[in-house]
């Protein structure tokens, strides 16, 4: 996808089917799973209109794309370690690492 114009009808006007296809690109990807996007299935969600494109397509600004995704829609997202109280961070650090857990159980 070269144009705005085609990334606006792949992200906007059909975003289903642009993310069953694999067109949101990897870099927008990469920085949603950074962010902590619970489904990446989610980022039929993002606003096209703020992507920006260098002269080979290439997205520019993909934390700016998430991170507004995840102000507008944060429901899509896990918490970030910051807003977690003491019992979620070690439930999600456990979750992330498998520290805590007995090596037996299955």
């Amino acid at each position: 996808m070269s144009t705005m114009t085609e990334l606006k009808h792949g992200y906007v006007e059909d975003n289903e089917t642009a993310s069953g296809l694999g067109e949101i690109p990897a870099v927008v990807r990469s920085a949603a799973v950074a962010a902590g996007i619970k489904d990446p299935a989610s980022l039929t969600a993002i606003n096209a209109d703020l992507i920006k494109l260098d002269s080979h397509g290439h997205v520019t600004n993909p934390r700016e794309v998430i991170e507004e995704l995840r102000q507008r829609r944060p429901a899509l997202f896990h918490k970030r370690a910051n807003e977690m109280d003491q019992t979620e961070y070690e439930a999600a650090r456990r979750r992330l690492t498998g520290i805590g857990r007995s090596a037996h159980l299955t």
